[in-house]
């Protein structure tokens, strides 16, 4: 009976000991179930990254818009299209009427000085002048006869005003025959300027010349150079010419004429008549030597090339 009254009152007492050891997990299980619920926090986490990363996500949204829009705007290309066509321009019909009309009203320098162009400034004409003439000494009895002919070209200038530019140059030579022999050639090259009606020239002049006549009396051969002046006058159809000029001997057996400016000098005179392309013309010339004063009488016709 005693034992059954301790087995009653104990009975009560471990029940409750067995519930408060059931309501307590062991160490183990309160480890596990920390370990199950780790999971669960980090979905939580992540539930809230991501609930931020929706709230964030119409901001970032519009910035890769706008650097979507700034990239196609800086990588533009500008594409230029082009036709070529030639259309006629009326600038182009001034500008071919202005060349046209450009040599006549202001040609260039060029234009001016080329003999050979419409609108030059410089005329020029080559001509032949044939001649035969009588050669002999002055105070002396004798003579004889003389013939050649010169080549030339006179060129002149067309300014509007103001005296007209004008040169000669000419080279010649003839021969003594009917009473003497001996060769006679010269060379000169003259410039000047037409004053009106008068025109003036200077220039250098080369000459040889040797003559001896049948009688005796001789003009030693001898080169000589020196300048020669000569003055013209133009009146109508007449032309009328004055020159002359003193010169030195280079070479020959010819001698110095006196204390005279020079060794020798030379005189000449001339008259032509232009008719058409062709110019008759008488011309004196005397030169003073050491042997004496030779005179010189032709009759030339010159006749223009161009």
């Amino acid at each position: 009976m005693t034992w059954l009254l301790l087995l009653l009152w104990l009975t009560p007492v471990y029940a409750d000991k067995a519930e408060s050891e059931s309501a307590t997990p062991s160490p183990e299980i309160a480890k596990e179930a920390k370990r199950s619920e780790t999971p669960n926090d980090s979905h939580q986490h992540d539930g809230r990254e991501l609930a931020a990363t929706n709230d964030d996500a119409p901001d970032s949204l519009s910035a890769t818009e706008t650097e979507t829009e700034t990239e196609t705007e800086t990588e533009t290309e500008t594409i230029t299209i082009s036709i070529d066509v030639d259309l006629p321009s009326a600038l182009d019909r001034m500008d071919q009427s202005a060349a046209e009309q450009a040599p006549e009203s202001n040609p260039d320098l060029s234009a001016w000085l080329d003999p050979e162009s419409d609108h030059s400034m410089i005329r020029g004409r080559f001509g032949v002048r044939p001649r035969l003439g009588w050669t002999g000494w002055v105070g002396q009895p004798g003579g004889a006869m003389r013939a050649g002919a010169v080549l030339r070209h006179r060129w002149w200038s067309l300014l509007p005003l103001g005296p007209q530019w004008t040169g000669e140059s000419a080279i010649a030579g003839s021969l003594s025959f009917a009473g003497a022999r001996g060769p006679e050639a010269y060379l000169h090259s003259l410039a000047g300027a037409w004053v009106g009606p008068v025109s003036v020239m200077l220039g250098p002049r080369l000459a040889w010349q040797s003559t001896r006549f049948h009688n005796g009396a001789a003009l030693s051969g001898g080169l000589s150079l020196g300048p020669l002046a000569s003055a013209a006058a133009q009146i109508g159809p007449l032309a009328l010419q004055l020159g002359g000029g003193p010169g030195w001997l280079l070479a020959g057996e010819r001698g110095s004429a006196g204390p005279a400016v020079g060794d020798e000098w030379l005189g000449m005179a001339g008259l032509g008549l232009q008719l058409g392309v062709v110019e008759w013309g008488l011309r004196g010339q005397v030169l003073g030597s050491e042997a004496g004063t030779l005179l010189d009488l032709s009759l030339a016709i010159n006749i223009s090339l161009r």
